[in-house]
């Protein structure tokens, strides 16, 4: 990962265009709106240290200013979706950064639609316009629907017992849990939906963002051993240190399914950083790492690669594009970094 301290909307910015920050302009996480003004949002450790931010945010609390993640008039380079469309191609987005507003020429669930957590932090979207494109109505139908069989889910993948402890500052871990595993399910039904709706769709981009949230809030006691100073409880973390592992279970099947609906299709994973412990964060004690990011692409186009690849973010689009069988732009500065392999006949 790149650009401490890895804040996710830069790195998913470049994902998504394949440009650096510098040319994206995206440098910050959310936005703020007033009437006629965009600007970006600091998102510092400790906002008391800065009473510009702590007003900004105060200001958002009482909706003078409307904070929010990045909308698509933020990026200063197209996104691969709108390069798709360009080419004549009519691409499915669901909750990808940058998507809102939803550009009709696709198929989009923007990235505003349905809760998630940044409302704990008063930041709200639901209630704008422009979530979904026309032809997607009845996947943002299915997102903002309501299922109870999360909380059947919930009781899987948290033990009973006693309420969670919160290890550092006032996020609740079962709160962050319970929002993430609504949000990444109800994403997952809205993209199936869309792939039912639209059979052959050229490409099909989910986000999938509730294990970032997972990370923050269990890392303690998934990996006690970064904190010798200060370990969690030893029947805490024997008790809610699976939590982690059992959610990245559920994201496996969840792709499984999303796969199933399209067998010859060719499945990228991206993930914007790695994770890793932090201490003195007002918030949470699992954080943004440079190591671990993940790149894992299979399928009937892409050729195995021998061991692991090295690649940054501004390589994604290019071999996106390879792997689709486009031509690479001339003027990305990434690399692709797997080559395509022939179907036969």
């Amino acid at each position: 990962a790149a650009w401490p301290p890895y804040w996710s909307a830069p790195a998913w910015a470049a994902n998504v265009t394949g440009y650096p920050r510098e040319r994206t302009g995206v440098y910050e996480d959310l936005a703020g709106e007033l009437p006629g003004i965009t600007f970006q949002q600091p998102m510092m450790l400790d906002p008391v240290l800065d009473p510009v931010l702590a007003l900004e945010y105060a200001l958002s609390a009482v909706q003078v200013i409307r904070i929010a993640p990045s909308t698509a008039r933020a990026l200063q380079r197209p996104p691969l979706w709108s390069r798709l469309v360009d080419a004549g191609e009519r691409p499915a987005v669901v909750r990808f950064p940058f998507s809102h507003p939803a550009d009709p020429r696709a198929l989009v669930v923007s990235s505003w639609a349905g809760r998630d957590e940044w409302e704990l932090g008063g930041v709200r979207t639901a209630d704008a316009a422009g979530l979904a494109s026309p032809g997607a109505e009845t996947a943002l139908t299915e997102l903002l629907r309501g299922d109870p069989a999360f909380a059947a889910d919930l009781h899987r993948l948290l033990p009973p017992g006693e309420p969670i402890p919160v290890a550092q500052g006032f996020v609740d871990p079962r709160e962050m849990l319970l929002r993430a595993l609504e949000i990444d399910g109800r994403t997952v039904r809205a993209a199936e939906r869309l792939v039912r709706d639209h059979p052959g769709l050229p490409m099909v981009a989910v986000y999938l963002g509730g294990f970032d949230s997972v990370c923050h809030a269990f890392w303690p006691y998934r990996f006690p051993e970064d904190f010798p100073d200060e370990p969690p409880d030893t029947t805490d973390a024997a008790r809610l240190g699976p939590v982690i592992d059992r959610y990245a279970e559920l994201l496996d099947g969840w792709l499984r399914r999303l796969s199933a609906l399209q067998p010859a299709a060719n499945v990228v994973v991206v993930s914007d950083h790695g994770y890793g412990p932090i201490r003195g964060h007002p918030l949470w004690r699992g954080w943004h790492a440079r190591r671990g990011a993940i790149f894992l692409a299979a399928g009937p186009d892409v050729r195995p690669a021998a061991g692991l690849l090295e690649l940054s973010y501004l390589d994604v689009v290019p071999t996106l594009l390879e792997i689709a069988g486009f031509a690479r732009a001339s003027d990305l500065p990434g690399r692709t970094v797997v080559s395509r392999r022939p179907r036969s006949a």
